[in-house]
């Protein structure tokens, strides 16, 4: 996904040193498409980050409970 960035400002760098052969509807649509696409990947990546955030949650969790318990082991020994 990192190198997708910069493919699609190359190509929106293409298109606009071609901009006279495009109409102004047709730029329209393509920046449409383009800032569609990097607010879909901007969703994906909080998405990611939302899902990241959980494991970390997730083992700290498991790191506590482990914790605990050897602790507690500790303690009936």
């Amino acid at each position: 996904m990192s190198d997708e960035p910069d493919l699609l400002i190359e190509k929106l760098r293409a298109m606009a040193s071609e901009a006279g052969s495009f109409s102004k509807q047709e730029l329209g649509v393509m920046l449409r498409t383009a800032a569609d696409r990097i607010d879909h990947d901007a969703r994906m990546m909080e998405r990611v980050r939302s899902e990241i955030q959980l494991a970390v949650k997730s083992i700290d969790n498991a790191r506590a409970r482990a914790v605990l318990a050897k602790t507690e082991a500790k303690g009936h020994a």
